[in-house]
């Protein structure tokens, strides 16, 4: 599928021909005006503010505009490097409550694909007002699925008070951390978000950490602390920036790392699909076949994968599918957000989607590699650890995980431990996937104090955990 992102009305729907019925989630018209008034009237065009941000290269920035042409980018891509800001506005950092911890601001930056070529990333650098933001540490703050229709931005839904992350984000606040937060890939006009494609993921939590500090207004230092952290989608992206910054092809030891946490890891894609699907088998899956999940209830997110993993690779979706099921898939590009996703998906399998009795994404070489390219981890240990020993990982999961099956994430610990890396492993008695968010939160938080003060850290890759049965926490 290779959906546009067109825009979406409230977020969700767009009207007929293809236009907003109004504007997008980030700014009321009336939020819009008062913030016109506050900024002295900012043209619609943007302006020029060279002492607003530290980008690296000769690119200058411009704040605002405030209206939908925010989303408008410039083409070609200017020149510039990771991290450098193209555009950037103020937002609210959330629901009342955060409004009253922090400042924040919403940025486009500049970032790299799944191929490494250079694209364009949205998010929100937020502030806490009552931390010296040049002193601050920050945590990179990788977002679980929103959706990837432009409305469902994560920074659009912090925007407008809706973010299902909040509590974790003002936790963070509180705790007096500045937070980078990306919304990833393709949040713009005539984007195409590449959902759970790890290394562009990757790129963009870690070039989001490099904007924060190069978003003058926001007062971070150049080179501050920083932990990573996600949950779900946002802790494979986690898992992927700490994978990018321990290859040193890859040049980001600028950023310095010293933490990643990750929870509920959708590590091998086809492990995923395997299990919402109730245990099909799927191409080199080390746990192919042996658990299942025949509730169905997450195989709108394993869709979503599928048609980003489309839109990174270009690979058409449609050419698998039924024509009653592109019809279905095309609104996960241009108006379903995860709720409706989830709900408009309940119970379905790929078997009554595709064409053929071999789904098409272990059928052909393309999408095989392709799913194997976002597969964290691998089948043979790399001469180094995929992510330094030097880093520390908090790397948990629910055994009863209903929607990203918990063997494919025990047995990416495995291969990690075999590497070298520094990976505590903590199995959550039976919880479901959507309660894993608040399940790990206190034990994050320890996590990320303890790696902003330097305490002693030990992983437990000699205890042996089973992989099956009542597994307890360690």
């Amino acid at each position: 599928m290779a959906e546009d992102n067109a825009g979406p009305d409230n977020g969700r729907h767009r009207s007929g021909n293809g236009r907003a019925k109004r504007r997008y989630r980030v700014f009321s018209p009336l939020g819009g005006v008062l913030l016109l008034a506050v900024a002295g009237l900012v043209s619609t065009v943007g302006v020029l503010a060279s002492s607003a941000t530290g980008n690296t290269s000769g690119l200058v920035a411009t704040e605002g505009p405030l209206d939908d042409t925010f989303y408008d980018l410039p083409s070609p891509l200017p020149a510039g490097n990771p991290g450098d800001i193209i555009r950037y506005r103020p937002m609210k950092p959330g629901t009342p409550n955060a409004q009253g911890l922090a400042n924040a601001w919403q940025i486009i930056y500049l970032s790299t694909d799944a191929k490494g070529n250079p694209n364009a990333v949205t998010g929100a650098v937020i502030v806490p007002k009552a931390t010296d933001p040049a002193t601050a540490k920050v945590v990179a703050m990788a977002p679980g699925t929103s959706g990837i229709s432009l409305g469902c931005a994560p920074s659009q839904f912090i925007n407008e008070g809706s973010f299902y992350e909040q509590p974790e984000l003002n936790a963070l606040l509180t705790a007096g951390y500045a937070v980078s937060i990306t919304d990833y890939e393709g949040y713009y006009h005539g984007g195409k978000p590449t959902y759970m494609v790890g290394k562009s993921m990757g790129a963009a939590v870690l070039n989001g950490v490099r904007a924060a500090t190069r978003l003058s207004v926001a007062g971070l230092s150049s080179s501050p602390d920083v932990v990573v952290q996600g949950y779900s989608q946002g802790g494979t992206a986690s898992m992927w920036a700490g994978q990018l910054w321990s290859d040193p092809s890859k040049n980001y030891k600028d950023i310095k790392l010293k933490g990643i946490a990750a929870g509920g890891v959708p590590a091998n894609l086809g492990a995923v699909g395997s299990f919402i699907n109730g245990g099909a088998t799927a191409p080199s899956d080390p746990v192919a076949g042996t658990e299942g999940n025949n509730n169905h209830l997450g195989f709108g997110f394993f869709a979503t994968a599928l048609v980003g993993i489309g839109n990174a690779y270009g690979l058409d979706v449609n050419a698998g599918l039924t024509a009653t099921a592109q019809q279905a898939w095309a609104h996960i590009s241009t108006g379903y957000c995860t709720v409706e996703t989830l709900y408009n998906f309940r119970g379905t399998t790929i078997n009554t989607q595709i064409t053929s009795g071999t789904p098409f994404y272990v059928a052909t070489p393309e999408w095989i590699n392709a799913l194997s390219d976002s597969t964290l981890a691998g089948t043979t240990a790399p001469a180094t650890p995929w992510i330094d020993a030097s880093i520390p990982v908090f790397h948990y999961h629910g055994v009863g995980d209903d929607i990203v099956g918990y063997k494919q994430d025990f047995t990416v610990r495995n291969q990690y431990c075999a590497a070298g890396v520094n990976d505590l492993w903590n199995a959550y008695p039976w919880f479901s996937h959507t309660d894993g968010i608040s399940y790990g939160k206190a034990d994050v938080l320890t996590f990320i104090a303890h790696r902003f003060a330097g305490a002693p850290f030990a992983n437990n890759c000699s205890v042996a955990i089973p992989s099956t049965g009542s597994i307890p926490a360690v």
